[in-house]
């Protein structure tokens, strides 16, 4: 799901006027995304993050969530304990995002506060950590994806609680996109490798053999 974080990125760049720091004019106080689309009032860049909502709560929440109960099913606790901690991720960030967009009333929206979403996004980063180490004795795609979950979720917590200026949520905008990139190939693989019956798209090698 790295479409949220480049698109947020991309339409501060491309609309400063629209920024939580601007409320430039626009007409009848709308801002305009990059992509053409009229997205909510000036000065609430969240507005232009809903229209990937469904995909957030489909795709990036209840496929992994499945995934997970299906790994759980089949004895993998890594696949089972990772795709339901991320399904249930996505839930929450979705949740987030229409709580900030005034979904759920203005009063709701108005108490956000941004230190304690970055906790919640440092407490993933803590579990992702852990879940990167066993990573690495698996295959080296998994331990790849997960050192660059690992700067998304620091950066994410980073931004939230306004440290670094801007480049934490740039560069957790452009690991989202090589997250969601490698991640295409991994569900190729997982797809070709098990129609073939062999390694047709290899993940690589383990990078320790801690497991053994």
């Amino acid at each position: 799901m790295g479409v949220l974080i480049y698109e947020q990125q991309q339409f501060d760049t491309a609309f400063p006027g629209c920024s939580s720091r601007s409320d430039a004019a626009r007409p009848h106080g709308a801002c305009r995304c990059h992509d053409g689309g009229i997205c909510g009032k000036a000065g609430d860049r969240e507005q232009c993050s809903m229209g990937v909502l469904p995909w957030a709560l489909f795709c990036g929440a209840g496929a992994q969530l499945v995934a997970g109960v299906l790994d759980y099913l089949h004895k993998n606790i890594f696949g089972g304990t990772v795709f339901c901690a991320f399904g249930f991720f996505w839930f929450g960030v979705g949740m987030s995002w229409m709580i900030k967009a005034g979904a759920f009333g203005e009063g709701l929206a108005a108490g956000v506060d941004p230190l304690a979403i970055g906790i919640a996004f440092f407490a993933y980063f803590l579990f992702a950590v852990a879940a990167t180490i066993a990573a690495s004795s698996a295959n080296l795609f998994l331990f790849v994806d997960m050192v660059l979950i690992d700067i998304l979720l620091l950066g994410l917590s980073l931004d939230a609680w306004g440290i670094g200026g801007h480049a934490p949520h740039l560069i957790a905008a452009y690991a989202e996109v090589a997250i969601s990139l490698l991640s295409m190939y991994g569900a190729g693989a997982a797809l070709l490798n098990g129609f073939y019956g062999r390694a047709f798209w290899p993940l690589g090698k383990s990078v320790n053999n801690w497991k053994a």
